[in-house]
């Protein structure tokens, strides 16, 4: 068993009161990535600093004290959510249904767009392409970013896109329905 887990709290700046209780591992006590409206607004008006209050836990022991830790400071005094324990570290499909389906009609932020672009760019894609996205190139006359594939030594024309992980999408999509 890993004991890589632990659990933390989240202070607010102005007064020092716990806001959010949470469990992880690695940097997730002091990011600010993947978090609640609630939590992000508390932060946005008060700051936050955060404290692990266990470390070394299994996941299992990591979800006990995650839930107990909730429950004294009362979940009506928290930003939390849910009651603790039930992480995101391999949802159930109706859990994951649920995140999808939250999720449908947002646009996302063109600063996301950029990250999720350039963590694809920085993986072992082989590409002859400036942006490093295979199929992925400028249309000058348009503007636009261009999706392009080619097949039997054919080059097929996807689409135009207003940034570079739409059009890499696009090609993804179409190698996967076409071949």
């Amino acid at each position: 068993m890993d004991n890589k887990f632990y659990v933390y709290e989240h202070f607010r700046n102005s007064d020092g009161s716990v806001f959010y209780v949470g469990m992880g591992s690695g940097k997730r006590f002091n990011t600010k990535d993947n978090r609640n409206i609630h939590w992000q607004r508390i932060t946005a008006k008060h700051g936050f600093s955060a404290k692990i209050i266990a470390s070394g836990l299994t996941l299992e022991e990591a979800y006990q004290l995650e839930v107990a830790t909730i429950s004294a400071h009362g979940k009506e005094n928290l930003c939390n959510i849910t009651d603790g324990g039930d992480g995101v570290t391999n949802p159930k499909k109706e859990t994951r249904q649920k995140m999808r389906d939250a999720k449908i009609g947002k646009t996302q932020s063109k600063n996301h767009v950029e990250k999720r672009s350039a963590a694809i760019r920085s993986s072992k894609t082989r590409s002859n392409s400036k942006t490093g996205l295979k199929g992925v190139v400028w249309h000058k006359r348009a503007n636009k970013w261009a999706a392009a594939t080619s097949q039997n030594g054919r080059y097929i024309h996807i689409g135009l896109y207003d940034c570079t992980f739409a059009a890499w999408k696009a090609v993804t999509k179409w190698k996967e329905e076409n071949l």
